[in-house]
């Protein structure tokens, strides 16, 4: 497959502004969304690609793994980029797509069949690839046929079942389609009391999920009470001081940057603005939190755990898109009355 070759000229594009940069603070208070072409958005671009791997895919530790791959595919075209432009010594995205593509079609690639599934169709969704019919394989039919057929679920409950939905409408499913109908209820019967949601059940409700689920919500066009209580609940996670969102209250209420992102890109698939009420307190907003993690020497929004994937979840949020997959393509409007929906998709960001 021959690839585009216009990465150096991207580069020299990016030198001027990251060397005037390089050594200086983020400054806070900046507008939101931020420009493809804000220093902050330049810099990270430039950290997530130091990480890709000789195998073409992305990586935090020198192998790419297709999580990270996907996700920092979403973040260059969020940032105004083409993925397949990016290579090392000429391997590329969509190569590393390719060498794991059996795996992942057969369940041998990685510990979760439906997870890489996921990955792999918004990763090729992300880069203008067909998921449909890549090296030989149908993986929206693969992943269709990975639902429960009593309980409509994907995986292991609300998180997966979420990502499957979005996945799906990524690669262009109809939101009318029986399966897509069924895992959206599935959804809305998951959530719980208080209108957050949990990742499986008896966990408890945790930010990641919950954010995810209200992207997957907005997309399906919920509305009532499930659409109001879930968007209601999006602060409970939030930090009281510095308004950045935290993982999961057991583990504390110190925020972190995927968490953060997250919620940011909730605000945003519920039409609200993250930089203002109820989000902003006390001139404290989850942006201006994110916007203090990253490091103004390297790019990265630091995580102790790693910053690869984080930095490319910042780049999406703070450029003003939703994702996962759902600004590539046009999902098709539907009508989904065993959701109480109306009809018509929010959208948000760039149409592509």
């Amino acid at each position: 497959m021959d690839k585009p070759s216009n990465r150096p000229m991207k580069y020299l594009r990016y030198s001027s502004v990251l060397i005037a940069i390089l050594l200086l603070p983020v400054v806070l208070g900046q507008d939101f969304p931020l420009a493809q072409d804000d220093p902050v958005i330049l810099n990270a671009i430039e950290f997530i690609a130091d990480h890709q791997t000789p195998d073409g895919g992305f990586g935090q530790y020198g192998e790419g793994d297709l999580s990270t791959t996907f996700r920092a595919c979403e973040a260059i075209v969020a940032a105004g980029g083409d993925p397949l432009s990016y290579e090392v010594g000429g391997v590329g995205i969509d190569d590393f797509f390719l060498s794991v593509s059996e795996g992942v079609y057969n369940g041998s690639y990685g510990t979760n069949p439906l997870a890489e599934k996921i990955n792999m169709v918004m990763g090729l969704v992300a880069c203008g690839l067909d998921p449909r019919d890549f090296g030989g394989h149908d993986f929206v039919a693969d992943l269709m046929s990975m639902q429960n057929q009593t309980t409509k679920s994907f995986g292991s409950g609300s998180s997966d079942t979420a990502y499957s939905i979005l996945a799906l409408l990524a690669a262009g499913v109809s939101a009318g389609d029986p399966a897509i109908q069924g895992a959206g209820g599935y959804l809305v019967d998951s959530q719980l009391m208080d209108g957050t949601f949990e990742y499986s059940t008896g966990w408890g409700a945790d930010s990641n999920t919950h954010s995810i689920a209200v992207i997957t919500l907005s997309q399906l066009g919920s509305s009532g009470d499930t659409w109001n209580n879930a968007v209601g609940a999006i602060p409970s996670f939030m930090n009281g001081t510095n308004r950045g969102l935290y993982y999961q209250a057991m583990w504390g209420t110190s925020p972190d940057v995927s968490s953060t992102s997250y919620g940011i890109q909730a605000i945003l698939a519920a039409s609200m603005n993250p930089v203002g009420s109820p989000y902003a307190v006390g001139g404290e907003d989850p942006v201006k939190y994110l916007l203090s993690t990253q490091n103004s020497t390297t790019g990265e929004f630091f995580d102790p755990w790693g910053s690869l994937k984080p930095t490319t979840l910042a780049v999406t949020a703070l450029v003003g898109e939703v994702t996962p997959g759902i600004n590539i393509v046009e999902v098709p409007l539907a009508s989904l009355m065993c959701l109480g929906v109306s009809i018509g998709i929010r959208r948000f960001g760039n149409d592509r």
